[in-house]
């Protein structure tokens, strides 16, 4: 196996934590980056210094403002705003973060001799299609919102810079994330964590709208077969198993309570009618492309609810 230099950039978050542990793990170099947001745990920094002294260095700095890139074969990017609802209260964080970080990043790329460039690896995501069901990696770009707008935009962005400036990419376009440590702001943690405080889940609109779910270690396995097979400049799709939001949230209700539940249990559990502009029924992807590489899913959030259940229910930050 090649030892490759990496640069993760988004290293502290929810993603960015499973991919730098698997490069550390697997005997990478890794240079850790992160502007350490109220999305980023911090522990980590010291915990990869201490089992992986040789191998780990960490940089803290914005994106947008980095001014210097360390020599490298690839760099992830991880680093994003990716809340909706906070991008539709106050898009700005949005485009400096989603937008003007990755064009600092394309820039301090192609600052670099030409047998120098890394290969940028841009994780953007599935609702850049807006709402469709089986979106290909040809498929229009159609935001709904100004998160994915953003993501969007940045996808554009590095698609030129490989035409103008040579630049190698790929854009790995992934389904929803679930796993552990995320974010209690997203559903599944979120949804969790109502529970535990006895209050009910709010829910936007009736709760019917479908999306695409994948486990964030088949995202990291992916990632690192796009890597090592994929094409430069090819854009990957990541699927899931499609679920509603009202499913995933149904059967965290039941194993959470210990009994199954009914219409009735979900009008106890969750409020409903919760109003998100522009929001998308359904996102779904076809990774046909992605699995021709060989990769394939081993997780499944129908058979993952009840250990995710478990372990919100002792870490979750109330």
């Amino acid at each position: 196996m090649t030892i490759n230099i990496v640069v993760i950039t988004g290293c502290l978050g929810f993603c960015g934590r499973e991919v730098t542990e698997t490069y550390l793990n697997n005997g990478h170099y890794v240079y850790g980056i992160d502007a350490e947001t109220y999305a980023a745990d911090k522990s980590l920094i010291s915990i990869w210094r201490s089992m992986y002294p040789k191998h780990f260095k960490y940089i803290q700095s914005d994106i947008a403002t980095l001014t210097h890139l360390p020599d490298c074969d690839y760099i992830i990017n991880l680093a994003a705003e990716t809340h909706v609802d906070n991008s539709i209260t106050d898009s700005q964080k949005f485009i400096r973060s989603n937008i003007l970080g990755v064009q600092n990043l394309l820039e301090l790329v192609r600052a670099k001799r030409n047998y120098e460039m890394p290969r940028f690896i841009q994780i953007s995501t599935d609702e850049v299609y807006g709402s469709i069901e089986g979106a290909t990696e040809h498929s229009i770009l159609n935001p709904s919102n100004p998160y994915s707008a953003s993501k969007a935009s940045a996808d554009l962005l590095i698609q030129s810079y490989g035409k103008t400036y040579d630049i190698q990419y790929n854009i790995v376009r992934p389904s929803n994330y679930y796993g552990f440590w995320q974010q209690s702001e997203k559903l599944i943690p979120k949804a969790i964590k109502h529970l535990i405080l006895n209050k009910k889940i709010p829910v936007h609109s009736n709760g019917e709208m479908k999306r695409s779910w994948v486990h964030v270690s088949d995202v990291t396995s992916a990632i690192s077969t796009i890597i090592e097979k994929g094409d430069n400049n090819e854009i990957y799709n990541i699927g899931g198993t499609l679920q509603s939001i009202n499913s995933i949230i149904g059967d965290i209700i039941s194993y959470f309570t210990g009994y199954g539940y009914s219409k009735y249990d979900m009008n106890k559990y969750c409020q409903y009618q919760y109003v998100r502009n522009g929001l998308d029924l359904i996102y779904s992807v076809n990774d046909e492309k992605l699995r021709k590489l060989g990769w394939e899913r081993y997780k499944n959030i129908n058979t993952d609810i009840q250990s995710l259940v478990e372990h919100y229910e002792k870490n979750i930050r109330l």
